[in-house]
């Protein structure tokens, strides 16, 4: 296999490469039982919840060693997550639709992110990721799964 890529130094680097897929989240496209409809949107409110807390001390941190200035995408981020439009769609899809959560989320934000990608304004076009990054993060916590990321990686790559 060939690797190539940007030289940050000038020089030969050795160590271990450590390949980083795309988090991909199954989510059940199946009808949620009368019974479990109200513990289901507070499943995903906890989703939510947990990945405003991510929001935060993400941006925190980067506020600290970065500047305020590059801290405030996590601000857009975490007002992804307070959209009254989102929450609407939410509990509509949950308890009329019987949906579970992270299939209208998913849904709910892919509509969002396609109509970015196709807005003429590039400011608007590069929000996408933004979007998202959060379909991944809350996602992430409604399925239970743990973050990926060179931070999870056990071994030191040298």
């Amino acid at each position: 296999m060939k690797l190539s890529g940007i030289a940050a130094s000038p020089g030969i680097g050795l160590g271990k490469i450590y390949r980083l897929e795309p988090e991909v989240f199954a989510v059940r496209d199946t009808p949620v039982p009368d019974a479990d409809i109200e513990r289901e949107i507070e499943r995903f409110r906890d989703a939510v919840a947990a990945s405003r807390r991510d929001l935060s001390l993400i941006r925190d941190r980067i506020a600290a060693e970065l500047g305020e200035d590059k801290a405030h995408i996590y601000d857009a981020h975490m007002l992804v997550l307070d959209d009254p439009e989102l929450l609407k769609a939410m509990e509509h899809g949950v308890r009329h639709d019987r949906h579970y959560p992270g299939f209208v989320f998913r849904h709910h934000m892919s509509a969002v992110a396609s109509r970015l990608d196709t807005a003429e304004d590039e400011t608007l076009r590069q929000r996408r990721d933004d979007i998202l990054d959060v379909e991944r993060r809350v996602l992430r916590h409604l399925v239970g799964a743990r973050p990926r990321g060179p931070s999870r990686v056990s071994t030191p790559p040298w």
